[in-house]
């Protein structure tokens, strides 16, 4: 079981000094403002992990869970024109100009569940399949929680007996994999509505009034990436050349974007899962190592 915490508290003030200059008919007026922010993440992890040797076959499991949260406050106020310095930043409200308040609130939390199977057979075939579920708070109600699962096969040729001792290949390694993966990097509120306030003058007088700006979307899911991949490693003449070669491919769904509405609607915006990102290529490294001594290398 693993346990931490990250807590920060920052506190920033200024003050812009009263500096009357009658001689030019010139003055700052004074100015100050304060902020007062804090932040406090933590997370726990507990796994449970099984290794076992059954003559040429190994298996290493793995299970566990984990839970994390982050709480964010923050709050400011500034105000000017102030007629001397005496309060500094001390008394913001003795400043005779109309003052500036704001705040800021943040949380979110996140709940995984997780397992790992690798199994190998005498150091030439091996096969690792993963999966976990993960929930967070930023989505809808209906889709909190989804299931990310992976698996990936790899062949060592080179411990093959007809490569075994060979003098030409040091290494020969065949490996694919898919995965999929979750991004839930958005707007902690991004699937609740939000209700707008703002001010507007009404016969001579500033009212407040209130709009719904976002509409609710209970429906709102995770951010997908599916992940293909199929790569050799090689190395050659007792790894004098050496390097990796890799095909890979991405698809991105449900990727979370901001749609406007009709003003008929009520709202101006909503959140939906309607993107899509494509990428694929291939990669290709290759590593020299023309000259090795006792005590140096060349490469």
């Amino acid at each position: 079981t693993q346990f931490g915490i990250d807590y920060h508290n920052n506190r920033d003030a200024n003050y812009t000094p009263f500096t009357p200059r009658p001689m030019i008919n010139q003055s700052s007026e004074g100015a100050a403002s304060a902020n007062n922010s804090n932040s406090l993440y933590w997370q726990e992890e507990t796994y449970l992990t099984y290794v076992k040797n059954i003559n040429k076959h190994h298996i290493n499991a793995m299970a566990g869970m984990s839970w994390q949260e982050y709480n964010y406050t923050k709050f400011e106020a500034s105000d000017s024109k102030y007629i001397d310095d005496f309060y500094g930043y001390y008394n913001l409200g003795s400043g005779t100009n109309r003052p500036s308040v704001g705040n800021d609130y943040d949380k979110w939390a996140m709940n995984s569940y997780f397992l790992r199977f690798a199994y190998t057979y005498k150091d030439r075939y091996s096969a690792t399949v993963t999966g976990r579920i993960d929930g967070s708070s930023k989505f809808g109600d209906n889709n909190k929680y989804a299931f990310f699962p992976s698996a990936g096969l790899a062949w060592n040729v080179s411990q093959e007996d007809f490569l075994k001792d060979s003098n030409l290949i040091s290494n020969l390694k065949l490996h694919t994999s898919y995965g999929l993966t979750g991004n839930s990097e958005i707007d902690p509120y991004k699937s609740l509505g939000k209700i707008k306030s703002e001010t507007l003058l009404l016969n001579g007088t500033r009212a407040p009034y209130s709009y719904m700006e976002t509409m609710p979307n209970p429906d709102l899911k995770w951010e997908k990436t599916k992940s293909y991949n199929l790569g050799i490693d090689f190395s050659f003449f007792q790894s004098w050349l050496s390097g990796t070669l890799e095909i890979y491919k991405k698809v991105g769904e449900d990727q979370v974007i901001q749609k406007t509405l009709a003003p008929s609607t009520g709202a101006n915006y909503v959140a939906i899962n309607d993107g899509d990102v494509n990428n694929s290529g291939w990669e290709l490294s290759v590593n020299v190592n023309p000259i090795r001594g006792k005590d140096w290398n060349w490469g």
